[in-house]
This record gives structure tokens, sequence and C-alpha cells, in this order.
């Protein structure tokens, strides 16, 4: 079942920015990330996957994905 007190209301698909080479746009993932939880649109991310990218990308991207977003703006004590 689902756990609304652990993952929130509002779980957001987003999308993973890529640049003109084809590699992930790691800063601007982090912006793109900022901007949902600052602006209260989100209360968790889904990422890597949802639109398609998770095939085009390899193990290490989106492990690296998963962690420059997780850490600075999900470990923290607010709701």
């Amino acid at each position: 079942m689902f756990d609304k007190d652990k993952y929130g209301k509002i779980l957001v698909p987003m999308v993973t920015p890529f640049k003109v080479d084809q590699s992930v746009d790691y800063e601007a993932a982090v912006s793109v990330a900022e901007k949902l939880v600052q602006e209260k649109k989100a209360d968790s991310l889904i990422l890597s996957g949802t639109t398609g990218e998770f095939h085009t990308m390899t193990f290490d991207e989106r492990v690296k994905l998963l962690s420059v977003i997780n850490y600075p703006y999900f470990y923290r004590s607010e709701p």
C-alpha cells in the first residue's frame, strides 16, 4: 500500500535533461528538482524512467542522478 506519510501526496515524474552530446545534464536536473520542491509542486520525484530515458542511461548515470538530487533536496527535516 502507498504510504502518503513517507512520500507525500504529490509525486512528480521528472524528465531527465540531457546535453547536446547526449550525456545527462546533472546541473539542469538539480535545477528542475529545486524548482519543483521549493515551489511546493512536488512532495516526491520519480527519476530516470518515466519518459523512456531509463533505457538510454547507464547504471552509473542513474545512480549519479539519484545521488545528486537525493542528497541535498530530500534529506531534510520538514515534511
